[in-house]
C-alpha cells in the first residue's frame, strides 16, 4: 500500500486490537471480562479450539459438544468477531 491510500485510511481500535482468550477447553466464559474487552474497544478475540475437544472419535467433528457456543455466543452478543484457532494436534 503506498504512504498516500495509508493516510485515507484510519484505522480504530476495534479494528486493530484483538485479545487471546481460552474458553470452552479450558474453562468457562468469564462474561464480565468480555464486556470490559468490548467496551475497551477491543473488536476482537483470539480463542483455541483445541482438536482433542472437537474429534473425540476419529472422522467424527462435534463443535456443538465440545462447549464453545457459550463464547461464541457472549462474543457476538458484544460486538465482539471471535477467531477460533484449531490447534495443538490430536492423539487419535
Amino acid at each position: 500500500m503506498c504512504a498516500d491510500q495509508a493516510s485515507n485510511q484510519q484505522a480504530t481500535l476495534a479494528q486493530t486490537i484483538g485479545a487471546n482468550t481460552l474458553y470452552g477447553s479450558y474453562g468457562p466464559v468469564n462474561h464480565q471480562a468480555l464486556v470490559r474487552l468490548a467496551n475497551a474497544g477491543v473488536g476482537f478475540v483470539r480463542n483455541d479450539l483445541t482438536w482433542d475437544s472437537v474429534e473425540k472419535e476419529a472422522g467424527v467433528y462435534d463443535f456443538v459438544g465440545s462447549r464453545y457456543d457459550e463464547p461464541v455466543d457472549c462474543c457476538e452478543s458484544l460486538g465482539l468477531r471471535i477467531l477460533f484457532i484449531l490447534d495443538y494436534g490430536n492423539s487419535l
